[in-house]
């Protein structure tokens, strides 16, 4: 069988990318671009345009659900949460609304 570089080997244990992902990178020169987080974890090699606001967050990334993990072209990094949107009924639905606010007719005894 082929052997793995130990560089490969150490990024394989300490962020579980896979062998394959990680020979890629390397052979793509962008192995050594991928920043490391505040708490000294390697990050995704979609993370080095953090600095300059070009990357795009990884939702899967934000919930501890990246597979990519190193070759993830988004970003790993915390990012502000975006406000939600205003939710907008439709018209009908807006009619419903104000079908359920009118006064009921008093029920008699």
């Amino acid at each position: 069988s082929e052997q793995v570089p130990p560089v490969l080997q150490m990024y394989h244990v300490e962020t579980g990318t896979s062998i394959e992902d990680l020979k890629h990178l390397f052979n793509s020169d962008l192995l050594f671009e991928i920043p490391r987080n505040d708490d000294g974890k390697w990050s995704s090699i979609g993370s080095k345009f953090h600095a300059d606001g070009t990357c795009k967050p990884c939702v899967f990334w934000r919930q501890n659900f990246c597979k990519k993990r190193l070759a993830c072209t988004h970003c790993h990094f915390a990012h502000p949460e975006k406000t939600k949107r205003r939710f907008k009924p439709n018209a009908r639905m807006r009619a419903a609304f104000r079908e359920k606010e009118k006064p009921q007719e008093p029920t008699k005894q």
